[in-house]
């Protein structure tokens, strides 16, 4: 399955469903806790979902207790802040342009059956929408809540998906090495440093041969 085809097949998702609907249920749920609510332990978290379609594109019916009720200094914490920012900017109608085709982009990933190779081609178009989402909404680099914390616990939450290839993120890596990293949008031609990840690296599983190059920008 090619990039263009994959898409197109999110923007088929985003014709399917009601405009109206979907901006009336986002405005009523998937508000941020109150201040103080939960206590230190839970700055940030998941309404209840008022309906089935807000509840998939928020992914809590998908995600484990591990997940969703996650505290400071638990290992997944980091995802918990991911997809609990993911939900207020849904509500909130902000960060549109990332916000919901990376809900989209996991909904296709995680509930739509396929072969292993078009759903490493979607993982790859939902980890570019994933980085564009935490630029656009100014995440952090490190940190509890920061993308070099959130984003191998993210690849490894994938990979549960996948058999024989699995994902890796390059947060960590501030080289450019034409055998892992590829420049994309953006990117000056010849530069070194890599200013910021654009997408996850795929390897293969038995091997760890590169499938896939990561893209950065340099």
């Amino acid at each position: 399955m090619s990039d263009d085809k994959l898409r197109d097949l999110i923007g088929a998702l985003f014709k399917a469903i009601d405009p109206e609907k979907l901006e009336r249920e986002l405005l009523t749920v998937l508000s941020p806790a109150a201040p103080g609510e939960g206590g230190g332990n839970a700055p940030i978290a998941l309404a209840a979902p008022a309906s089935k379609l807000v509840g998939q594109l928020a992914m809590a019916d998908l995600l484990d207790e591990s997940i969703l009720g996650a505290k400071v200094g638990d290992k997944s914490y980091p995802l918990r802040v991911l997809f609990a920012t993911l939900g207020t900017s849904l509500s909130a109608g902000e960060h549109e342009e990332t916000a919901f085709p990376l809900a989209c982009a996991f909904g296709v990933y995680f509930r739509v059956p396929m072969d292993e190779e078009s759903k490493m081609r979607v993982g790859l178009v939902a980890s570019r929408l994933y980085y564009r989402f935490v630029e656009a909404i100014d995440l952090g680099a490190s940190g509890p809540e920061g993308r070099q914390q959130i984003s191998p616990l993210l690849a490894a939450l994938m990979n549960g998906e996948l058999e024989h290839v699995r994902f890796e993120s390059v947060d960590h890596q501030t080289i450019f090495d034409s055998q892992f990293h590829e420049r994309g949008q953006g990117a000056a031609a010849t530069g070194a440093r890599i200013l910021a990840p654009q997408s996850f690296l795929c390897r293969v599983g038995a091997n760890g041969l590169v499938r896939v190059r990561a893209e950065v920008r340099t």
